[in-house]
């Protein structure tokens, strides 16, 4: 949301940059615009760009957007706690993804393993299509990102059981990627977009309805109550006001990826970061001088 806030209300050239986001469906295929040059800034998984410079891509993370795992867990209302839904079912996504790293995350925090639940794989037709699948199949939990909440609790009857992102698992799922050879060639571009991204986080926590107007029309999804909820949840629990991307975060990505890439078992995450932008812009107090503190 701050990235198209940030073209429709103008901070990109009020920065001094001429910005046109773009929507290009998938990571994969998100990333391969990036290193062709066809896209300057990618705001995507971060753990696709770690993927992706594991396997040679020339890609760095220089902010964030979504620190953290922005995901619930609902049940159906039998279900007390994390540990009753050993030997159950969970609906997920497909294997790799971010809902499926929450689930694995978030399982080892509370002393369970992945193989203690049995889940069943939706491939396509995100949240709509997980709660379908959880309503014909009768299973016990499904996981879930913001804008199904409000669907959950009251079209399907579920209850909350985990509130992700309060369990604080260090994890980046949302970040900005560039080429190094980019962010080297042109640092200024980089520092600018990075500058005009933060002061759009505050601008767009500052202009809830217009915000929310802007999402509605991007997105061509005029529910008011996703729209609402999405806002709301992002704007209260996720959004950083400093978009230092976090090393905790990307070792966790590095553990992850190693299941299928054990090389990133030789890496460290500072090989895949560079908060000096970020840095810049706190050290000269632009960040204060957004916050008023």
């Amino acid at each position: 949301m701050p990235v198209i806030v940030a073209a429709d209300a103008g901070l990109y050239p009020t920065y001094g940059l001429q910005a046109e986001p773009i929507l290009i469906t998938g990571s994969p295929n998100t990333i391969k615009a990036l290193v062709a040059n066809e896209v300057q800034f990618a705001i995507v998984g971060a753990a696709a760009s770690v993927q992706s410079a594991l396997g040679g891509a020339d890609v760095e993370l220089v902010a964030t957007l979504a620190p953290g795992l922005a995901f619930r867990v609902y049940s159906q209302p039998q279900i007390g706690s994390l540990q009753e839904l050993k030997g159950k079912r969970m609906v997920e996504s497909i294997r790799g993804t971010d809902p499926d790293f929450a689930i694995q995350l978030l399982l080892k925090k509370n002393g369970m393993q992945y193989s203690d639940l049995q889940y069943v794989n939706v491939q396509e037709g995100g949240d709509p299509a997980r709660l379908q699948a959880m309503k014909a199949s009768n299973a016990e939990s499904v996981i879930l990102a913001p804008g199904s909440f409000t669907v959950a609790e009251k079209q399907f009857g579920l209850k909350l059981l985990v509130d992700v992102i309060k369990e604080r698992i260090p994890y980046e799922a949302a970040t900005v990627a560039v080429s190094r050879g980019y962010a080297r060639s042109h640092p200024d571009e980089v520092l600018t977009f990075v500058r005009a991204l933060t002061a759009s986080v505050k601008y767009t926590k500052d202009n809830r309805e217009q915000a929310i107007q802007i999402y509605k029309r991007y997105t061509k999804n005029d529910d008011d109550t996703v729209a609402n909820e999405t806002y709301d949840y992002y704007a209260g629990s996720v959004w950083p006001r400093d978009l230092v991307v976090n090393e905790d975060g990307v070792q966790t990505l590095l553990e992850l990826a190693a299941q299928s890439i054990p090389a990133a078992k030789d890496h460290k995450p500072a090989d895949f970061i560079d908060n000096s932008f970020v840095k810049k812009l706190s050290d000269e107090g632009f960040i204060k001088q957004l916050y008023g503190a």
